[in-house]
């Protein structure tokens, strides 16, 4: 998406624990790909990068708060660390998924405590919020959508997010929460 509306004027690097596998894509956007064989060191220089944007990756590493200090180290200074897809700890679909002995993630988060974890590992939250409080992510093979009906239903649902994620309490039980950090070497008050 960045390559798609920024072009050639960003180079776009990118990692994970798995083997590259996505060829098509890796050459759309021309991504610099790494595989990474540590649970949280990075392959990358200090302040390499301008921003860092992880979408659903925070929740799944072992080490939530040694990854935070190793995408620190590697942003630079005065750099956006962008993360989207952390599960809210008040997410309807993650309450129904363990009733239904179906848990998606093990560790979930409150916005508070994101935007508290950001801070106590060198970022200053600059936006924050929640989204998908109705998930565009269904699909009839897996999650709670199991079958084709209720997958129609929510997909045309989605188009409504933008209203319901500023809507107070709806978005308080949103799937996801998303914070945006700015890199700063210290706080004032």
């Amino acid at each position: 998406m960045v390559k798609m509306l920024r072009g050639d004027a960003v180079d776009v690097y990118g990692c994970d624990v798995d083997a590259p596998d996505y060829k098509a894509f890796y050459d759309f956007s021309k991504l610099t790909y790494s595989q990474i064989n540590h649970p949280y060191l990075i392959p990358y220089k200090d302040n390499f990068f301008d921003a860092v944007m992880g979408s659903g990756v925070l929740e799944h590493v072992a080490f939530d708060s040694e990854s935070l200090k190793e995408l620190y180290r590697i942003i630079k200074p005065g750099g956006v660390f962008i993360m989207t897809m952390l599960p809210n700890e008040r997410s309807y679909t993650e309450w129904l998924n363990r009733r239904l002995g179906n848990p998606h993630h093990l560790r979930l988060y409150s916005l508070t405590e994101g935007k508290r974890m950001f801070m106590h590992h060198g970022f200053l939250p600059v936006a924050s919020g929640y989204h998908q409080v109705f998930p565009s992510l269904s699909s009839p093979s897996a999650g709670i959508f199991d079958t084709k009906i209720s997958t129609k239903i929510v997909e045309s649902l989605v188009s409504l997010n933008d209203a319901a994620e500023k809507l107070w309490p709806a978005r308080c039980f949103a799937t996801n929460i998303f914070i945006v950090g700015k890199k700063v070497a210290a706080f004032h008050g």
